[in-house]
């Protein structure tokens, strides 16, 4: 298993951990399996001189090492707990384990958005005593006094929950080839947005509080839910385009330009 899906798999299971999502069995089983059958092979090792032990310990019985049963265990166990196996065996038991992941993709994200919403509200709630500002202007904010303290707090760690589910979001969507980490449309995973307001924002990127400063209505999509927005905006600015060609050959030629 290469390194890109290790970290794949760590932020995908750490969007289920750290949010307090409820857990899908049949991801939490797999992933256990995988990690315990990959961590078996990776103890399949013997300490230095026990073979030697093992061979001495033959030979003072009389007996033929190559024969005896101890020397063929720890010269087998020696043989199979290189590298090289212990990384075939992650590539077949993480292998299952993306099986899982994409097969249960959709119930993934519906237990996600347990707590993106909660903490989607906590922000839209923050925003109405936070106003406009900058979410780490600390000292801007501590001068709106009352319980801004605690308005403040609460918004970071719902900024960061969001943040920890699209990392898990992301994560899944590459590991299970659902989806790819294309940074163009990152405000997609956030919200649905019409091309004329994903104009006045960078859609590559954009926090979550940014959003709702934005005006946004954040809301975590399925997979399917996210090709479609991104469908929705590439056939807007398609239409825009053909339009605009329309304009130009029209005030070429002289015809009356359409709005």
């Amino acid at each position: 298993m290469n390194l890109t899906d290790r970290a794949a798999i760590g932020q995908i299971i750490a969007a289920t951990v750290t949010t307090s999502a409820k857990p899908i069995s049949a991801v939490v089983d797999s992933h256990a399996s995988a990690v315990k059958y990959s961590t078996a092979a990776r103890n399949l090792g013997v300490p230095q001189g026990v073979l030697a032990a093992a061979v001495t310990a033959a030979l003072q019985r009389g007996d033929d090492p190559a024969s005896c049963p101890e020397v063929q265990r720890v010269a087998t166990a020696s043989q199979i707990s290189g590298e090289g196996v212990s990384q075939g065996v992650d590539a077949i038991v993480f292998e299952t384990f993306r099986e899982a992941a994409h097969n249960n993709a959709d119930q993934l994200v519906e237990s996600w958005r347990v707590p993106f919403d909660k903490a989607a509200a906590t922000l839209t709630a923050a925003h109405q005593s936070i106003g406009n500002l900058a979410l780490d202007d600390a000292a801007a904010i501590m001068l709106k006094g009352g319980d801004i303290a605690k308005v403040w707090g609460e918004a970071r760690e719902a900024a960061a929950t969001i943040d920890r589910i699209i990392m898990g979001w992301s994560a899944l969507g590459e590991f299970t080839r659902l989806a790819n980490r294309d940074q163009s449309w990152n405000v997609l995973r956030l919200a649905v947005v019409d091309l004329d307001t994903i104009g006045s924002l960078d859609p590559r990127k954009i926090s979550p509080w940014e959003a709702v400063l934005a005006g946004l209505e954040l809301d975590l999509p399925t997979f399917t839910e996210y090709q479609q927005r991104v469908r929705a905006i590439e056939n807007a600015k398609a239409d825009w385009s053909r339009q605009a060609d329309q304009r130009n050959t029209d005030a070429l030629t002289g015809r009356r330009v359409t709005v």
